[in-house]
């Protein structure tokens, strides 16, 4: 039973992916709404479950599960920046400014050379004006 029920949901969502990854803005707006509507129905239930009226133990309650199932560090900073102190990475900004400095230079390089080239064809001009006038004479 769980079989067939897990095999439905599974094709049924790959066909809604797949339509939905051509409109991305309704894809979002539901998206949106499912995670809203989810979280929603958890805060009504908890508000209706006597023992989770009190905040510190929802928190206590809550850093358990997340604990238990390993998600705790992940939920709240992302597996990203876990991943790239480990691997003892730059922080995103870090690349970003490393990346624009290195096209600045670039940029600042394509212009030297074009202004050598710009130089190289002004003195050609000249060269070629004194041979014209040369052969006026």
């Amino acid at each position: 039973m769980f079989k067939y029920i897990y095999k439905f949901f599974d094709k049924f969502e790959d066909k809604n992916r797949m339509r939905l990854s051509h409109s991305p803005i309704l894809y979002a707006f539901l998206t949106g709404a499912g995670i809203i509507l989810f979280w929603r129905g958890i805060w009504h239930a908890a508000d209706t479950t006597p023992f989770l009226e009190n905040s510190y133990v929802s928190i206590v309650i809550g850093a358990i599960i997340l604990l238990a199932i390993g998600t705790f560090i992940s939920s709240f900073i992302g597996n990203e920046i876990i991943i790239s102190g480990n691997k003892k990475e730059k922080k995103l900004v870090d690349k970003i400014v490393e990346a624009e400095e290195q096209d600045l230079a670039h940029e600042f390089e394509d212009d030297a050379k074009i202004i050598r080239e710009l130089n190289s064809l002004k003195s050609e001009i000249v060269e070629l004006k004194k041979i014209l006038e040369k052969n006026k004479i």
